[in-house]
């Protein structure tokens, strides 16, 4: 039986890149923490404290124009020759653009939503680029949008 989604339900995920983590501590696993995203099994350098990413859930509308955006049919002659091309980095940006619902200690900035649909401004998509974090946040934000075997026996 397929159960009840709860749209506003959000994760929140701290990216193997931020220096606030001590990855060299014994008592860092990394690992463990990605697969539970548990904070328990990070350690955290002295008075540091990480920048956390809050994801939730973007509406099916959204989703299915990320994923079509991300897909474009080349005409190269006849059907049998038609090519189809894919580009998997624009739909990873739309991904984070519309997925990241929050950003908590965001060194000098203060993040806000815009737009319509709202979605994360461009001033931070071009530090998430920058810090080369798109893809693992696309990761996190396209997991946490697929509906899995377990939340339909809940």
């Amino acid at each position: 039986m397929l159960s009840k989604i709860d749209a506003k339900h959000t994760i929140t995920i701290i990216v193997e890149t931020d220096p606030a983590i001590d990855l060299d501590s014994e008592q860092c696993n990394w690992p463990l923490y990605k697969a539970t995203l548990d904070e328990s099994h990070l350690v955290f350098k002295k008075d540091q404290d990480p920048t956390r990413f809050e994801i939730g859930l973007i509406p099916y509308r959204h989703l299915a124009r990320i994923q079509d955006g991300a897909v474009k049919g080349v005409n190269a002659g006849p059907a049998s020759e038609r090519v189809i091309q894919v580009t998997p980095y624009l739909s990873a940006v739309e991904f984070v653009r519309h997925g990241v619902v929050d950003i908590k200690n965001l060194d000098g900035l203060e993040f806000k939503r815009t737009g319509t649909p709202r979605v994360v401004p461009d001033d931070v998509m071009n530090m998430i680029s920058a810090w080369g974090v798109m893809a693992e946040l696309s990761d996190h934000v396209m997991t946490f949008n697929k509906v899995t075997e377990d939340d339909t026996k809940n």
